[in-house]
């Protein structure tokens, strides 16, 4: 994998080219995060354009960018119009401000908040997640962004690309919260987000009986709880990867990614 420096925005990000492998690109996330110890890299993953939309969406929506009760005294001068804040995020000077937002809107939400009856998944698109696991590249942009993010835990690398914007997927606060479980309970890292997906991963297997509770938890998510194959087929896939990629959305795109891959 190719990558160089894209416009940064809140945070330093690069662009990602000629993917061959999942493996490349965690091999590159290692690379960075060996270069910037205090930051975290979030990838994009399906739909990048979809993806922007509904992060600008998402952050406009819950007032993520807003700067009203911060010291703006060390911002950096491009942010201000004749002596006014442009009423945006463009700096990385500003980074503090949508993660403060983002945490201050986030923390009372929980696990169980996200497992609501919003989320289901069909068992066609059971057997969609079972392909993305077996040729991910496929399902995954040509092009992708790496944003290194200023933070210390995975699941708040979210704040720099807040997606849930629809109110019949995920909000960005509950991508998050699902996140941190799977960080606090499995030891899984979010690494990347897109328009339908969202990525984590493991430097290793979960032993069996995590992965039992994983499967369980996972069924929970997608409101089939009491649904045994869905459990078996979930249980199986994080038996046989270190990687886990979760549909956030309610519809999905990932039919038009099935025709595109095959």
């Amino acid at each position: 994998m190719k990558i160089k420096i894209s416009q940064p925005e809140i945070c330093d990000e690069y662009l990602g080219t000629e993917i061959r492998s999942l493996n490349e690109i965690f091999e590159t996330l290692i690379e960075l995060k060996s270069k910037f110890l205090d930051h975290t890299v979030l990838v994009t993953l399906d739909d990048l354009g979809q993806a922007q939309y509904t992060s600008m969406h998402g952050t406009m929506s819950h007032d993520l960018d807003e700067t009203e009760g911060y010291d703006l005294s060390k911002v950096d001068p491009v942010a201000f119009e004749d002596g006014e804040h442009i009423g945006y995020l463009t700096t990385k000077s500003e980074f503090f401000i949508r993660r403060d937002n983002f945490l201050s809107k986030a923390t009372s939400i929980n696990f169980s908040d996200v497992c609501c009856d919003r989320l289901t998944i069909d068992d066609h698109e059971v057997e969609i997640i079972k392909k993305i696991h077996a040729t991910p590249v496929e399902y995954i942009d040509s092009e992708i962004l790496l944003k290194l993010v200023p933070v210390q835990t995975s699941s708040l690398a979210i704040c720099a690309f807040p997606n849930g914007y629809f109110t019949c997927d995920l909000n960005p606060f509950e991508n998050y919260a699902l996140a941190k479980h799977l960080e606090q309970n499995y030891g899984y890292e979010l690494f990347g987000i897109g328009a339908s997906l969202i990525g984590f991963k493991r430097n290793n297997l979960l032993d069996n009986s995590l992965a039992n509770k994983l499967a369980r938890d996972i069924a929970k998510f997608y409101n089939r709880e009491n649904d045994n194959s869905v459990i078996e087929h979930f249980l199986k896939l994080t038996q046989s990867y270190s990687y886990l990629f979760l549909k956030s959305v309610s519809y999905t795109h990932l039919r038009a990614h099935e025709t595109k891959a095959n």
